[in-house]
Protein backbone atom coordinates (compact mmCIF):
# COMPACT_ATOMS: atom_id res chain seq x y z
CA UNK A 1 0.00 0.00 0.00
CA UNK A 2 1.17 3.45 -0.78
CA UNK A 3 -0.15 4.85 2.75
CA UNK A 4 2.80 3.42 4.46
CA UNK A 5 4.02 5.53 6.99
CA UNK A 6 8.29 6.31 7.11
CA UNK A 7 10.62 3.63 8.58
CA UNK A 8 10.22 5.16 12.27
CA UNK A 9 6.34 4.52 12.31
CA UNK A 10 7.63 0.65 11.82
CA UNK A 11 9.99 1.13 14.48
CA UNK A 12 7.51 2.49 16.95
CA UNK A 13 5.64 -0.79 16.30
CA UNK A 14 8.44 -2.90 17.85
CA UNK A 15 10.13 -0.60 20.42
CA UNK A 16 7.79 -0.77 23.23
CA UNK A 17 10.14 -2.84 25.07
CA UNK A 18 13.54 -1.41 24.60
CA UNK A 19 15.13 -1.12 27.25
CA UNK A 20 16.74 2.56 28.73
CA UNK A 21 20.14 3.30 27.12
CA UNK A 22 22.54 5.44 29.61
CA UNK A 23 24.02 6.91 26.76
CA UNK A 24 21.14 9.18 25.77
CA UNK A 25 21.08 10.14 29.14
CA UNK A 26 22.29 14.19 27.85
CA UNK A 27 19.09 13.93 25.70
CA UNK A 28 16.48 13.57 28.47
CA UNK A 29 18.04 16.16 31.09
CA UNK A 30 18.03 18.93 28.46
CA UNK A 31 14.22 17.90 27.43
CA UNK A 32 13.30 17.52 31.18
CA UNK A 33 14.76 21.02 31.58
CA UNK A 34 13.49 22.39 28.12
CA UNK A 35 9.54 21.57 28.69
CA UNK A 36 9.50 23.38 32.30
CA UNK A 37 11.14 26.80 30.65
CA UNK A 38 8.87 29.97 30.76
CA UNK A 39 8.37 30.21 27.21
CA UNK A 40 6.63 26.07 27.11
CA UNK A 41 4.63 26.80 30.02
CA UNK A 42 3.50 29.86 28.95
CA UNK A 43 2.84 28.76 25.78
CA UNK A 44 1.23 25.68 26.79
CA UNK A 45 -1.50 27.28 29.05
CA UNK A 46 -2.29 29.83 26.19
CA UNK A 47 -2.70 27.20 23.67
CA UNK A 48 -3.36 23.78 25.34
CA UNK A 49 -5.21 22.37 22.66
CA UNK A 50 -1.76 22.27 21.43
CA UNK A 51 -1.03 19.25 24.23
CA UNK A 52 -4.06 17.88 24.53
CA UNK A 53 -4.42 14.28 25.23
CA UNK A 54 -4.96 13.19 21.84
CA UNK A 55 -2.05 14.62 20.43
CA UNK A 56 0.08 11.20 21.59
CA UNK A 57 1.28 9.29 20.04
CA UNK A 58 1.51 11.68 17.08
CA UNK A 59 0.62 12.09 13.67
CA UNK A 60 2.74 10.83 10.73
CA UNK A 61 2.56 12.07 7.39
CA UNK A 62 1.76 9.52 4.38
CA UNK A 63 5.33 8.24 3.03
CA UNK A 64 5.16 9.90 -0.32
CA UNK A 65 3.62 13.20 0.80
CA UNK A 66 7.02 13.52 2.61
CA UNK A 67 8.89 16.42 0.87
CA UNK A 68 12.41 15.48 -0.11
CA UNK A 69 15.73 17.07 0.17
CA UNK A 70 18.91 16.55 -0.58
CA UNK A 71 21.17 14.09 1.64
CA UNK A 72 22.59 15.11 4.42
CA UNK A 73 25.17 12.76 4.00
CA UNK A 74 25.44 11.24 7.33
CA UNK A 75 25.87 7.73 6.94
CA UNK A 76 25.70 5.63 10.03
CA UNK A 77 26.76 2.06 9.64
CA UNK A 78 23.45 -0.41 10.85
CA UNK A 79 22.25 -2.17 12.95
CA UNK A 80 21.29 0.99 14.75
CA UNK A 81 21.80 0.20 18.16
CA UNK A 82 19.84 4.18 19.87
CA UNK A 83 17.42 4.82 17.44
CA UNK A 84 14.93 2.32 18.70
CA UNK A 85 14.89 3.10 22.10
CA UNK A 86 15.05 7.18 21.23
CA UNK A 87 12.10 6.18 19.05
CA UNK A 88 10.21 4.79 21.84
CA UNK A 89 10.56 7.53 24.03
CA UNK A 90 9.57 10.45 21.70
CA UNK A 91 5.71 8.54 20.78
CA UNK A 92 5.30 6.63 23.58
CA UNK A 93 6.64 7.78 27.22
CA UNK A 94 8.12 11.00 26.82
CA UNK A 95 5.50 12.23 23.86
CA UNK A 96 4.26 15.16 25.77
CA UNK A 97 7.92 16.20 25.71
CA UNK A 98 8.12 15.98 22.12
CA UNK A 99 5.39 18.09 20.82
CA UNK A 100 6.06 20.83 23.03
CA UNK A 101 9.50 20.42 21.16
CA UNK A 102 7.53 19.77 17.98
CA UNK A 103 6.08 23.29 18.75
CA UNK A 104 9.10 24.98 19.49
CA UNK A 105 10.67 24.21 16.68
CA UNK A 106 7.76 25.60 14.76
CA UNK A 107 9.10 28.69 16.42
CA UNK A 108 12.48 28.84 15.96
CA UNK A 109 13.21 26.79 12.69
CA UNK A 110 12.52 29.48 10.05
CA UNK A 111 15.17 31.52 12.05
CA UNK A 112 17.67 28.66 11.60
CA UNK A 113 16.31 27.55 7.85
CA UNK A 114 16.91 31.14 7.16
CA UNK A 115 20.52 31.52 8.37
CA UNK A 116 21.70 28.57 7.30
CA UNK A 117 20.48 29.14 3.74
CA UNK A 118 22.22 32.82 3.31
CA UNK A 119 25.61 30.51 4.43
CA UNK A 120 25.19 28.19 2.05
CA UNK A 121 24.73 25.31 5.20
CA UNK A 122 22.29 22.14 4.97
CA UNK A 123 18.99 22.43 6.29
CA UNK A 124 19.54 19.69 8.39
CA UNK A 125 21.42 21.13 10.75
CA UNK A 126 18.74 22.72 12.43
CA UNK A 127 18.06 19.55 14.26
CA UNK A 128 21.61 20.24 16.53
CA UNK A 129 19.57 22.64 18.50
CA UNK A 130 16.94 20.13 19.42
CA UNK A 131 19.23 17.53 20.84
CA UNK A 132 21.89 19.68 22.11
CA UNK A 133 19.87 22.02 24.17
CA UNK A 134 15.78 21.06 23.58
CA UNK A 135 15.58 24.32 22.05
CA UNK A 136 15.76 25.69 25.31
CA UNK A 137 17.64 28.94 24.75
CA UNK A 138 18.51 28.88 28.66
CA UNK A 139 19.81 25.62 28.96
CA UNK A 140 23.07 25.15 30.73
CA UNK A 141 25.16 22.08 30.87
CA UNK A 142 28.32 22.30 32.46
CA UNK A 143 30.62 25.69 30.82
CA UNK A 144 28.15 25.34 27.27
CA UNK A 145 24.68 27.66 26.65
CA UNK A 146 22.29 28.17 25.19
CA UNK A 147 20.19 26.88 21.93
CA UNK A 148 23.96 25.65 20.01
CA UNK A 149 25.46 24.61 23.47
CA UNK A 150 28.52 26.57 22.38
CA UNK A 151 31.53 27.10 24.87
CA UNK A 152 32.97 30.07 26.70
CA UNK A 153 35.43 30.05 24.11
CA UNK A 154 33.67 29.40 20.80
CA UNK A 155 31.11 31.94 21.74
CA UNK A 156 33.68 34.93 22.52
CA UNK A 157 35.59 33.71 19.18
CA UNK A 158 32.64 34.43 17.15
CA UNK A 159 32.25 37.71 18.77
CA UNK A 160 29.43 36.83 21.35
CA UNK A 161 29.44 39.03 25.14
CA UNK A 162 29.54 36.58 27.69
CA UNK A 163 30.51 38.28 31.36
CA UNK A 164 28.49 37.93 34.47
CA UNK A 165 25.45 40.26 33.65
CA UNK A 166 25.37 39.39 29.84
CA UNK A 167 25.08 35.76 28.12
CA UNK A 168 24.29 35.82 24.32
CA UNK A 169 24.85 32.77 23.47
CA UNK A 170 21.42 32.54 25.47
CA UNK A 171 19.97 34.82 22.79
CA UNK A 172 18.36 32.75 19.46
CA UNK A 173 19.37 35.05 16.68
CA UNK A 174 23.03 35.84 18.00
CA UNK A 175 23.84 32.65 18.90
CA UNK A 176 22.75 31.17 15.76
CA UNK A 177 25.07 33.41 14.09
CA UNK A 178 28.18 32.33 15.78
CA UNK A 179 27.16 28.75 15.60
CA UNK A 180 26.75 28.52 11.92
CA UNK A 181 30.28 30.40 11.59
CA UNK A 182 31.43 27.71 13.48
CA UNK A 183 29.35 25.17 11.22
CA UNK A 184 30.95 26.62 8.42
CA UNK A 185 34.48 26.52 9.60
CA UNK A 186 34.00 22.79 10.18
CA UNK A 187 32.56 21.97 7.23
CA UNK A 188 35.59 23.33 5.32
CA UNK A 189 38.10 21.83 8.18
CA UNK A 190 36.97 18.22 7.74
CA UNK A 191 35.52 18.59 3.83
CA UNK A 192 31.92 17.92 4.44
CA UNK A 193 32.42 14.67 6.98
CA UNK A 194 29.29 14.98 8.51
CA UNK A 195 30.56 12.16 11.24
CA UNK A 196 33.51 14.39 12.47
CA UNK A 197 31.72 17.55 11.79
CA UNK A 198 28.77 16.71 14.42
CA UNK A 199 31.43 15.04 16.64
CA UNK A 200 33.51 18.44 16.47
CA UNK A 201 30.24 20.52 17.47
CA UNK A 202 28.50 18.49 19.80
CA UNK A 203 32.22 17.54 21.31
CA UNK A 204 35.62 19.39 20.58
CA UNK A 205 37.97 19.33 17.55
CA UNK A 206 40.17 17.79 20.04
CA UNK A 207 38.19 14.67 20.26
CA UNK A 208 37.52 14.25 16.53
CA UNK A 209 41.44 14.50 15.50
CA UNK A 210 41.84 11.64 19.05
CA UNK A 211 39.06 9.43 16.90
CA UNK A 212 41.19 9.94 13.48
CA UNK A 213 44.29 9.19 14.89
CA UNK A 214 42.64 6.20 16.31
CA UNK A 215 41.34 4.86 13.53
CA UNK A 216 44.12 5.65 11.74
CA UNK A 217 46.23 3.55 13.53
CA UNK A 218 44.03 0.87 13.89
CA UNK A 219 43.15 1.06 10.01
CA UNK A 220 39.28 1.49 10.41
CA UNK A 221 36.96 3.72 9.77
CA UNK A 222 36.25 6.28 11.71
CA UNK A 223 32.95 5.53 13.60
CA UNK A 224 34.19 2.28 14.50
CA UNK A 225 36.22 4.20 17.29
CA UNK A 226 33.69 6.26 18.16
CA UNK A 227 32.69 6.07 22.00
CA UNK A 228 29.34 4.78 22.95
CA UNK A 229 28.63 8.33 23.85
CA UNK A 230 29.73 9.82 20.37
CA UNK A 231 27.45 7.21 18.97
CA UNK A 232 24.72 8.01 20.70
CA UNK A 233 25.00 11.67 20.08
CA UNK A 234 25.07 10.79 16.16
CA UNK A 235 22.20 8.43 16.26
CA UNK A 236 20.34 10.80 18.27
CA UNK A 237 20.48 13.55 15.65
CA UNK A 238 20.01 10.64 13.12
CA UNK A 239 16.72 9.72 14.49
CA UNK A 240 15.17 13.21 15.57
CA UNK A 241 15.90 14.61 12.63
CA UNK A 242 13.87 12.16 10.25
CA UNK A 243 10.79 12.10 13.09
CA UNK A 244 10.57 15.90 12.97
CA UNK A 245 10.62 15.44 9.24
CA UNK A 246 7.50 13.00 9.17
CA UNK A 247 5.36 14.61 12.03
CA UNK A 248 1.66 15.80 11.07
CA UNK A 249 1.05 18.72 13.41
CA UNK A 250 -0.50 22.12 13.28
CA UNK A 251 2.46 24.60 12.57
CA UNK A 252 2.53 27.11 15.75
CA UNK A 253 4.23 30.04 14.86
CA UNK A 254 1.42 32.29 14.55
CA UNK A 255 0.73 32.00 17.88
CA UNK A 256 3.75 31.73 19.66
CA UNK A 257 4.09 35.54 17.93
CA UNK A 258 0.31 36.42 19.46
CA UNK A 259 1.94 35.37 22.70
CA UNK A 260 5.01 37.70 22.38
CA UNK A 261 3.44 40.50 21.46
CA UNK A 262 1.69 40.51 24.86
CA UNK A 263 5.18 41.60 25.66
CA UNK A 264 7.78 44.42 25.04
CA UNK A 265 11.46 45.17 24.30
CA UNK A 266 12.49 47.88 26.83
CA UNK A 267 15.89 49.35 26.77
CA UNK A 268 16.90 50.96 30.54
CA UNK A 269 18.93 54.22 30.25
CA UNK A 270 20.53 53.47 33.45
CA UNK A 271 21.61 50.09 35.00
CA UNK A 272 18.81 48.48 37.41
CA UNK A 273 18.37 45.54 39.82
CA UNK A 274 16.62 42.65 39.18
CA UNK A 275 15.64 43.08 42.69
CA UNK A 276 13.90 46.35 41.94
CA UNK A 277 12.10 44.79 39.00
CA UNK A 278 10.87 42.13 40.62
CA UNK A 279 9.17 45.00 43.58
CA UNK A 280 8.10 46.89 41.07
CA UNK A 281 6.78 44.88 38.52
CA UNK A 282 4.08 42.18 38.54
CA UNK A 283 5.23 39.70 36.88
CA UNK A 284 7.35 36.74 39.24
CA UNK A 285 11.07 36.47 39.45
CA UNK A 286 10.52 33.59 37.37
CA UNK A 287 8.62 35.12 34.68
CA UNK A 288 11.34 38.13 34.42
CA UNK A 289 14.57 35.80 34.46
CA UNK A 290 12.81 33.35 32.17
CA UNK A 291 11.56 35.79 29.86
CA UNK A 292 15.34 37.78 30.14
CA UNK A 293 17.84 34.52 29.96
CA UNK A 294 20.57 36.28 28.12
CA UNK A 295 20.45 38.74 31.57
CA UNK A 296 22.54 36.44 33.89
CA UNK A 297 23.70 38.73 36.57
CA UNK A 298 21.68 40.51 39.39
CA UNK A 299 21.69 43.84 37.29
CA UNK A 300 20.10 44.74 34.21
CA UNK A 301 22.78 46.69 31.78
CA UNK A 302 21.31 50.24 30.83
CA UNK A 303 21.59 51.29 27.51
CA UNK A 304 22.79 47.80 26.51
CA UNK A 305 20.68 47.08 23.06
CA UNK A 306 22.24 43.63 21.51
CA UNK A 307 18.87 41.66 23.02
CA UNK A 308 16.33 44.43 24.45
CA UNK A 309 15.41 43.30 28.00
CA UNK A 310 11.54 41.50 27.16
CA UNK A 311 9.03 42.28 29.80
CA UNK A 312 4.85 42.35 30.19
CA UNK A 313 3.12 45.58 28.39
CA UNK A 314 1.48 46.28 31.67
CA UNK A 315 4.68 46.42 33.45
CA UNK A 316 6.17 48.49 31.01
CA UNK A 317 3.18 50.98 32.12
CA UNK A 318 4.25 50.59 35.58
CA UNK A 319 8.43 51.88 34.99
CA UNK A 320 7.55 54.33 33.38
CA UNK A 321 5.10 55.98 35.21
CA UNK A 322 7.68 55.48 37.80
CA UNK A 323 10.51 57.25 35.67
CA UNK A 324 13.87 58.30 37.80
CA UNK A 325 12.36 56.64 41.31
CA UNK A 326 12.83 53.53 39.42
CA UNK A 327 16.58 53.68 39.60
CA UNK A 328 16.76 55.52 42.65
CA UNK A 329 14.86 52.15 44.50
CA UNK A 330 18.35 50.63 45.28
CA UNK A 331 20.10 53.38 46.86
CA UNK A 332 17.34 54.41 48.91
CA UNK A 333 16.66 50.53 50.08
CA UNK A 334 20.40 50.05 51.10
CA UNK A 335 20.18 53.97 53.06
CA UNK A 336 16.76 52.43 54.51
CA UNK A 337 18.61 48.85 55.05
CA UNK A 338 22.08 50.26 56.30
CA UNK A 339 19.79 52.70 58.77
CA UNK A 340 17.90 49.84 60.18
CA UNK A 341 21.01 48.38 60.69
CA UNK A 342 22.61 51.24 62.86
CA UNK A 343 19.25 51.41 64.61
CA UNK A 344 19.70 47.11 65.85
CA UNK A 345 23.32 47.85 66.18
CA UNK A 346 22.57 51.14 68.67
CA UNK A 347 20.02 48.63 70.27
CA UNK A 348 22.30 46.01 70.74
CA UNK A 349 24.76 48.29 72.45
CA UNK A 350 22.16 50.17 74.72
CA UNK A 351 21.04 47.10 76.15
CA UNK A 352 17.74 47.53 74.47
CA UNK A 353 16.45 43.28 75.13
CA UNK A 354 15.70 40.93 71.72
CA UNK A 355 12.26 41.93 70.22
CA UNK A 356 9.33 40.07 71.27
CA UNK A 357 9.89 40.15 74.88
CA UNK A 358 9.35 43.98 76.02
CA UNK A 359 6.68 46.44 75.30
CA UNK A 360 8.21 49.86 73.69
CA UNK A 361 6.53 52.19 75.88
CA UNK A 362 7.20 56.67 75.73
CA UNK A 363 7.03 58.00 78.97
CA UNK A 364 6.74 61.23 79.53
CA UNK A 365 8.13 62.32 82.96
CA UNK A 366 5.66 63.74 85.27
CA UNK A 367 6.22 66.43 88.77
CA UNK A 368 8.16 64.10 91.40
CA UNK A 369 9.46 61.59 88.89
CA UNK A 370 13.24 60.66 89.40
CA UNK A 371 14.75 57.47 87.11
CA UNK A 372 14.64 55.54 90.52
CA UNK A 373 10.81 55.66 90.47
CA UNK A 374 10.25 55.75 86.76
CA UNK A 375 12.58 52.65 86.56
CA UNK A 376 10.95 51.01 89.89
CA UNK A 377 7.40 51.49 88.27
CA UNK A 378 8.36 49.26 84.97
CA UNK A 379 10.09 46.70 86.48
CA UNK A 380 13.70 47.51 85.10
CA UNK A 381 17.07 49.37 86.61
CA UNK A 382 17.95 52.94 86.42
CA UNK A 383 21.56 51.92 84.60
CA UNK A 384 19.09 50.97 81.51
CA UNK A 385 16.71 53.73 81.58
CA UNK A 386 19.90 55.84 81.27
CA UNK A 387 21.34 53.57 78.19
CA UNK A 388 17.81 53.30 76.26
CA UNK A 389 17.90 57.36 76.48
CA UNK A 390 21.51 58.47 76.43
CA UNK A 391 21.33 60.29 79.53
CA UNK A 392 24.48 60.71 81.16
CA UNK A 393 23.30 60.98 84.78
CA UNK A 394 20.52 61.10 86.50
CA UNK A 395 18.92 64.25 85.77
CA UNK A 396 15.48 65.06 84.18
CA UNK A 397 12.84 67.45 84.01
CA UNK A 398 8.69 67.58 83.79
CA UNK A 399 7.76 66.96 80.00
CA UNK A 400 10.81 64.80 79.04
CA UNK A 401 10.22 62.01 77.06
CA UNK A 402 11.54 58.72 77.61
CA UNK A 403 11.67 54.84 75.89
CA UNK A 404 11.10 52.50 78.32
CA UNK A 405 11.87 48.70 77.40
CA UNK A 406 9.28 47.38 79.88
CA UNK A 407 9.76 43.26 80.60
CA UNK A 408 6.40 40.84 79.65
CA UNK A 409 6.11 39.37 82.86
CA UNK A 410 3.29 38.39 85.02
CA UNK A 411 4.97 40.45 88.13
CA UNK A 412 5.15 43.99 85.85
CA UNK A 413 1.48 42.92 84.36
CA UNK A 414 -0.46 42.20 87.66
CA UNK A 415 1.66 45.75 89.15
CA UNK A 416 -0.24 47.44 86.66
CA UNK A 417 -3.57 46.08 86.08
CA UNK A 418 -4.23 45.52 90.17
CA UNK A 419 -4.66 49.17 92.28
CA UNK A 420 -2.17 49.65 94.95
CA UNK A 421 -2.84 50.15 98.33
CA UNK A 422 -2.81 53.47 98.95
CA UNK A 423 0.61 54.51 100.84
CA UNK A 424 0.74 55.57 104.18
CA UNK A 425 1.52 59.67 104.20
CA UNK A 426 5.44 60.02 104.64
CA UNK A 427 6.44 61.88 107.95
CA UNK A 428 8.36 64.96 106.46
CA UNK A 429 11.11 66.68 108.44
CA UNK A 430 10.25 70.02 109.77
CA UNK A 431 11.66 73.11 108.84
CA UNK A 432 12.79 73.88 112.00
CA UNK A 433 15.95 74.09 113.79
CA UNK A 434 20.17 73.61 111.87
CA UNK A 435 20.00 72.66 108.66
CA UNK A 436 22.78 71.49 106.35
CA UNK A 437 24.00 73.35 102.97
CA UNK A 438 24.64 71.32 99.97
CA UNK A 439 26.31 72.00 96.85
CA UNK A 440 24.61 69.99 94.01
CA UNK A 441 27.38 67.51 91.63
CA UNK A 442 27.44 67.10 88.29
CA UNK A 443 25.30 64.16 87.03
CA UNK A 444 23.18 64.15 90.76
CA UNK A 445 19.04 64.15 91.05
CA UNK A 446 16.98 65.26 94.24
CA UNK A 447 15.81 61.44 94.83
CA UNK A 448 20.14 60.73 94.53
CA UNK A 449 20.38 63.50 97.05
CA UNK A 450 17.57 62.58 99.31
CA UNK A 451 19.37 59.04 99.58
CA UNK A 452 22.15 60.53 101.41
CA UNK A 453 20.22 62.31 104.05
CA UNK A 454 17.98 59.13 106.07
CA UNK A 455 14.79 60.10 106.63
CA UNK A 456 14.77 62.97 104.04
CA UNK A 457 12.39 62.38 100.80
CA UNK A 458 13.01 64.43 97.12
CA UNK A 459 10.07 66.31 97.75
CA UNK A 460 10.89 67.65 101.38
CA UNK A 461 14.06 69.11 99.75
CA UNK A 462 11.67 70.42 97.14
CA UNK A 463 9.72 71.69 99.62
CA UNK A 464 12.56 73.14 102.04
CA UNK A 465 13.80 74.90 98.83
CA UNK A 466 11.14 76.27 96.94
CA UNK A 467 12.16 74.89 93.92
CA UNK A 468 11.10 72.15 91.31
CA UNK A 469 13.16 69.02 90.53
CA UNK A 470 14.89 70.67 87.84
CA UNK A 471 18.17 71.48 89.84
CA UNK A 472 21.70 72.10 88.16
CA UNK A 473 25.66 71.85 89.37
CA UNK A 474 26.52 73.89 91.75
CA UNK A 475 23.18 74.83 93.35
CA UNK A 476 23.06 75.13 96.77
CA UNK A 477 20.64 73.55 98.40
CA UNK A 478 18.98 73.33 102.14
CA UNK A 479 18.45 70.16 104.12
CA UNK A 480 17.01 69.13 107.65
CA UNK A 481 18.35 66.38 108.40
CA UNK A 482 16.28 64.41 110.52
CA UNK A 483 16.26 64.30 114.21
CA UNK A 484 17.00 67.94 114.36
Amino acid sequence: MKQLLVLFICLYGTALNAQKVEDLDFLLRCTDVSTTQWLCTSFEKEYPQYFAQEQCPPKFQLADSIKTTTDFGLHIPTPLHYSDYLTDLWLNADCDKFIHLKALSDLYFPLFQQKLSSLGLHDDYKYLPVVLSGLNAGYVNGTKSGLWQLEFVTARKYKCRVDGKIDERNAADLSTDAALVHLSFLEKKYQGDKQKILVAFMGSVALVESYVREATDKGVSFYEVLTPSSKARLEAFYTTSRLFKSLQTDNALFDYIALLNQYQNYVFKEDISMDALVHFCKSSRAELEGMNEVYTGSVVPGMYRGVPFIIKQNDVLIIDALGDSLYSWEQQRAEDLAAAKEKETKQLTSGVPPAGTYDEINYTVRPGDVLGSIASKFGVRVSEVRAWNDLRGDMIYVGQDLIIYGKKNEAIVARKEVPAAPEKPKTSVPRTGAYETYTVKSGESLWLISRKFPGVSAEDIMRWNDIDENIRPGQELKVYPAGT
